[in-house]
């Protein structure tokens, strides 16, 4: 997956001749960037981009050029306005072949005079820059910064490219000096963290991508998507039909398996059609394991690509969930939704959602928990895994590695319920459906809003049984 930064991609097959375009790795060996690498600039006083952390593509406003940046010194390579109190925001792709492999990676940064580094869109690192939310006129805390090394832990990163970016404020607005410049190296080794036990204890860090995961063994039903179509006895894929909601039709043809993974496309109709009162546009892809693989408890685990680029997703909203067989329960892994939308307020841009639903029909009186999930990477135009694990004492949700949340059966005693959710299991859904009148429907007056073909991609589904 390539990393554009403006017009350019980042991939390590870009020309290194191109106008703009920029290696992902440019150095050998456990080293992923070197001191003097290419970085793309923004040097403003006015607040960045939203989500510039994790922006698939910047404007033409960022420039580009070799580290140092800033001004002040002759070591220099790219020099940035000064004077005026600038921020000087840089983004970097870097490619890991894989990321299950990398323990961790060690930044070393020289910094002039505070610095904020992230990581796929999550903050890893901040140095002499005061604790909480900072704005475009936050001041370094104090003059100065040296050289500063930090950490970041290998489960942060993904197969494939990783977008790097850093922050650099200065102490005051008449600074004579501001730097930046960083090497970047990997360290082979596992993953740390803890696995959420299947037992009832207390969970931990969800290690994902291992094929054996402590606690849970090897797993017993699997998905890599390697061949070149859909397994039919895995799946079931849904054509001919639509949901009551929705500006779309779900066709099979719009369901493939390539280069390893499962993929629905999304893509306007050549003409619209008029179904139960709703105009619909497009056309989109849906699959489902009912009859095929269902179970009440167990680990599973999914890694996805969402096509939610910032601000040009309108409408789309790629889902991967789970029904009770027989019973009336829902459980939904992962839910997002692109923007701009009309619940930007409660679901900013990148943010996903994931939920308990005591009843799919939402009759009075039942119940739905949900957690919009926020201050993490963005998730859109970008590889994530996901972890669902289901026990008679708890559901989990986890991102990447890292724990999103845990609903406690105690809590709420309808988990366990022969109404809500039965011995006959849970069916998975993959799709991605377009609109709703909750989050607001495409607009055809700025089609650019909603860039097509917008394609979902699932690298894998993997299930780990429960055994008591």
């Amino acid at each position: 997956m390539a990393v554009s930064i403006g017009a350019m991609p980042l991939s390590a097959s870009a020309s290194p001749r191109a106008a703009g375009a920029v290696p992902a790795a440019e150095a050998a060996g456990n080293t992923l960037v070197d001191y003097g690498a290419q970085w793309r600039v923004l040097s403003t006083t006015a607040a960045p981009p939203q989500n510039w952390t994790a922006l698939a593509e910047v404007s033409s406003a960022w420039s580009s050029g070799k580290a140092p940046v800033g001004f002040g010194s002759s070591a220099v390579g790219l020099k940035t306005p000064s004077g005026k109190g600038q921020v000087i925001y840089l983004v970097k792709a870097a490619s890991v072949a894989d990321s299950f492999t990398i323990k961790e990676l060690k930044v070393t940064a020289r910094v002039d005079d505070g610095i904020r580094m992230f990581i796929n869109g999550a903050e890893f690192a901040r140095s002499n820059v005061v604790s909480g939310d900072v704005t475009a006129s936050t001041r370094a805390s104090s003059t100065g910064g040296g050289v500063q090394t930090f950490v970041v832990p290998g489960s942060k990163l993904r197969s494939g490219e990783n977008l790097l970016a850093a922050e650099i404020r200065p102490n005051y607005a008449g600074t004579r000096t501001m730097l930046f410049d960083a090497k970047v190296e990997s360290v082979s080794g596992a993953q740390g963290g803890a696995e959420v036990p299947p037992d009832g204890g207390d969970p931990g860090s969800a290690v994902v991508g291992e094929i054996d995961v402590a606690g849970w063994g090897k797993p017993s039903w699997t998905d890599e998507f390697s061949g070149s179509s859909v397994d039919n006895s895995k799946w079931n894929v849904k054509t001919g039909t639509r949901l009551s909601f929705d500006e779309s039709i779900i066709e099979a043809s719009q369901v493939s398996v390539a280069d390893g993974s499962l993929q629905i496309k999304t893509e306007r109709l050549n003409k619209t059609q008029v179904l139960d009162g709703i105009t619909r546009s497009f056309k989109t892809g849906y699959v489902e394991s009912i009859g095929k693989f269902s179970r009440q408890y167990g680990r599973w685990e999914v890694r996805a690509y969402l096509p939610l680029p910032p601000g040009k997703s309108r409408g789309l909203w790629p889902a991967i969930w789970f029904r009770d067989a027989k019973g009336v329960g829902e459980v939904d892994l992962l839910e997002a939704i692109g923007d701009p939308h009309k619940q930007m307020k409660s679901h900013p841009a990148g943010v996903w959602t994931s939920a308990v639903h005591e009843s799919t029909n939402h009759e009075s009186g039942t119940t739905k928990i949900e957690r919009v999930h926020k201050g993490g990477p963005v998730v859109g135009n970008s590889w994530h895994t996901w972890v669902l694990e289901r026990t008679p004492q708890r559901v989990t949700f986890a991102m990447d590695g890292n724990v999103a949340w845990t609903v406690e059966a105690k809590d709420y005693p309808w988990l366990n319920s022969t109404k809500s959710f039965t011995s006959s299991g849970l069916d998975m859904r993959i799709n991605q459906q377009v609109g709703h009148s909750w989050m607001g429907y495409t607009d055809p007056t700025h089609p650019e809003e909603t860039l097509l073909p917008a394609v979902m991609k699932v690298d894998y589904v993997r299930y780990w049984s429960y055994s008591g």
